[in-house]
């Protein structure tokens, strides 16, 4: 058993964050902010297919079964995207307003997800390798989320450096229980550089996701945001 965990850092890891987050959730917010934590985790699942973008080019991590893609892929991409919410949702808490009606956010969640994965596979086509390719595709759709929900904007002002700084102490905790790991990522590629015992790719990719994913759930849940108790805003309203 010993050698199946040290064999499979990856999904010990992908299973250890979305167990935390889901509790942390659980025991911190009030329930339709944990609900939707639960949702952002499960709305990013089926992204965890584009991390075969990522395999050999920026990182090869020891999957079950061996393959390109696997089980660990769709747990983690749960926890990031959980946690991502999370952070804002600590934030802002009862501020945050949403709707889900099921076919009404299927249909915004299609759309809203259209440009992001078409901007990445046109930069996979176009980018020197697939890290650069999914920050500049965040870079493009990121800006347009915005403009269409600009009252949103303290989200994208707390999660990227709150989810930035959330998922160092996160991959450094891993990297610290798991050593060997730091191995499954390409370390002399542009993205490897190890900093504070975490590659750079991984903490530019987290201030870049958590500027980006509240914006997201913010269009599929229609997120709305209240003033401050006692500002001028609340008074008038």
């Amino acid at each position: 058993m010993n050698g199946f965990i040290a064999g499979h850092s990856y999904l010990v890891c992908s299973l250890a964050g979305t167990i935390v987050v889901t509790l942390l959730a659980w025991l911190t917010l009030a329930r339709p902010q944990f609900v939707l934590t639960m949702l952002s985790g499960l709305i990013a699942v089926p992204a965890f297919v584009f991390c075969w973008f990522l395999e050999g080019d920026y990182w090869w991590p020891a999957r079950v079964g061996g393959m390109r893609l696997g089980i660990e892929d769709a747990i983690v991409s749960f926890a990031l995207s959980a946690l991502a919410w999370y952070i804002v949702a600590l934030v802002f808490g009862s501020r945050m307003h949403w709707r889900y009606l099921f076919r009404r956010s299927l249909a915004r969640y299609l759309m809203a997800a259209a440009w992001p994965i078409a901007a990445f596979l046109l930069w996979a086509w176009l980018a020197p390798d697939a890290m650069t390719a999914l920050l500049l595709a965040y870079a493009s759709a990121g800006p347009v989320f915005l403009w269409l929900q600009r009252r949103l904007w303290p989200l994208v002002a707390a999660g990227a450096p709150l989810f930035g700084l959330a998922w160092f102490i996160y991959a450094r905790a891993c990297l610290w229980a798991f050593p060997d790991a730091l191995q499954s990522w390409n370390l002399a590629g542009r993205w490897g550089v190890v900093v504070a015992g975490v590659p750079l790719g991984e903490i530019v990719w987290a201030i870049c996701y958590g500027a980006y994913w509240p914006l997201f759930v913010g269009i599929v849940y229609e997120v709305t945001l209240q003033p401050w108790p006692g500002s001028p805003k609340a008074m008038r309203s």
